[in-house]
């Protein structure tokens, strides 16, 4: 056994810098003058799934010159991004230790070499607009995390399930809305009676279940095209004639179309999952239309007759107006989830409990 041991112990001491292990090419530790020399002793050994350079001293140039000489291998390095020391074996880079970041150029220099990262933690930091958006676009696979203000009474964290205003005033406009395509992760969305008008945004939120719109000066629906996990949706009192991209939304349990100028429900029809339209105050709707949905759409509750958008049902019975309590669009166990989901501040399925604590709270 003894014997074993020292053969051992003499093989460790007489391998050689740059030998192979496990797949690994270990040249850390060594001298190279060019990258032109690191490639011929890569070009030397065996092939390699990784090559170990350690905290060898490269441009970012050089290092983006090798993964473009061999992008079958992955290049195991330490690199420095203001003052933080990051492996590019790390899938978190935390930087909130940082006292100030230097330019988010250096920064992309640095993600370009680090093929394994997938959050990058920024909370304490608040970049410019502009510099967001470009790391947005251009690492589109890693997550940021940034707590952004929007405006005195409004904060959204991108790490957020859930977002609404709560009505707070001042309220949000369009320019704020390019903030929410930063949040990967939200399921549940409230911007309603805020003046955003574009919802071209939507299209790189494809996460959201709810989805609150309501009021919002809102003609084009065009970007809800994209939108196929949507299970409850409030478009009431905007501007909305045309409400074709609907038809992708084949979870579509609940929609409010309230207060607008739709004349055409069949985009509606063959929703699977529908159970809820709302549609009173749509001047042009005929009620052959709503028989037509009625016939596609058998189990659906279809109201035209409600006190307001959001009321109680009501009929018309002897010249007066009758209304039936506890039959409004916020009567429903939907609401009961949503109230939750926008004032408890994280995203819950329709099945999943409300929390008991919240419920005292409430």
């Amino acid at each position: 056994m003894k014997r074993l041991w020292l053969l051992l112990l003499l093989l460790c001491l007489l391998l050689p810098a740059g030998s192979m292990a496990e797949g690994v090419l270990d040249l850390s530790g060594q001298s190279f003058e060019s990258v032109e020399a690191i490639a011929q002793a890569i070009d030397a050994a065996e092939p390699a799934a990784s090559v170990n350079l350690g905290s060898m001293e490269l441009t970012w140039a050089q290092r983006k010159e090798l993964m473009a000489q061999y992008p079958q291998v992955h290049f195991i390095w330490t690199v420095n991004i203001f003052g933080v020391s990051v492996s590019s074996e790390d899938k978190d880079i935390d930087l909130d230790g940082v006292k100030k970041l230097g330019k988010i150029s250096e920064l992309c220099e640095a993600l370009d070499c680090l093929p394994k990262a997938e959050n990058v933690y920024m909370w304490k930091h608040g970049l410019q607009r502009n510099d967001k958006i470009t790391l947005h676009e251009r690492f589109p696979d890693i997550f940021f995390g940034w707590d952004i203000r929007l405006n005195e009474s409004h904060r959204l964290r991108t790490d957020a399930t859930s977002f609404s205003t709560l009505g707070k005033q001042p309220l949000l406009s369009k320019q704020h809305m390019v903030n929410i395509t930063f949040c990967p992760n939200l399921k549940a969305l409230d911007v309603g009676h805020c003046l955003i008008q574009d919802i071209s945004f939507l299209e790189d939120c494809a996460k959201l279940k709810v989805l609150i719109l309501a009021d919002a000066g809102i003609k084009d629906l065009s970007p809800l095209a994209c939108q196929t996990e949507v299970e409850y949706l409030e478009l009431f009192l905007n501007d909305i004639k045309d409400i074709s991209p609907l038809a992708n939304m084949t979870k579509l349990r609940d929609v409010n179309l309230a207060f607008n100028e739709i004349t055409d429900l069949s985009p509606l029809y063959n929703l699977p999952n529908l159970e809820r339209v709302w549609l009173m105050q749509n001047e042009g709707l005929k009620q052959e239309e709503v028989d037509r949905l009625q016939l596609h759409q058998p189990d659906c509750e279809i109201v035209t007759y409600s006190w307001g958008a959001t009321g109680n049902r009501m009929k018309k019975e002897r010249g007066q107006l009758i209304q039936f309590p506890g039959t409004s669009w916020r009567d429903h166990p939907h609401y009961d989830t949503i109230y939750y989901i926008f004032n408890g501040g994280e995203y819950i399925d329709w099945d999943d409990p409300i929390p008991e604590n919240w419920q005292k709270k409430k």
